[in-house]
């Protein structure tokens, strides 16, 4: 059983290197099951074992894709779209427990720490969610 939790983390899709580990390890796509095939086996025993797990893949798939849309739905509702100009005033977060140096010595605890910081003027626009203060 170990053998195949390894086989299914090394055969996930990492978002962080871009592909999966089997790939960076091997040099090329991990084998994959392909689907079943109706009466594709000589022995109605293995037919209907292979159909019975493709029904339990959909099913599961259908879940999964659910489950997705409420996880998503509930994030998005306290997400909002915002956008600044040069010349707007912003207040910067900065996180005290990551960020050592601004936590400050009169913070007592990261809990007491100052969260937020004088307003800034936007001097400029970089990237979608980044800005020159």
């Amino acid at each position: 059983m170990k053998d195949r939790g390894c086989h299914i983390h090394n055969t996930s899709w990492n978002i962080g290197i871009g592909t999966t580990s089997y790939e960076i390890t091997f040099g090329h796509k991990p084998f994959n099951f392909p689907e079943y095939l109706s009466r594709s086996s000589n022995l109605d025993v293995v037919d209907e074992m292979l159909s019975n797990r493709e029904e339990i893949f959909h099913t599961i798939r259908k879940k999964l894709l659910k489950a997705q849309a409420i996880i998503k739905h509930h994030a998005d509702v306290k997400r909002r779209e915002v956008t600044y100009q040069p010349g707007d005033w912003v207040l910067l977060k900065l996180r005290p427990y990551q960020q050592r140096s601004v936590k400050g010595a009169h913070a007592v605890s990261d809990k007491l720490a100052m969260h937020f910081y004088d307003p800034f003027q936007i001097l400029d626009r970089i990237g979608p969610v980044a800005y020159h203060l």
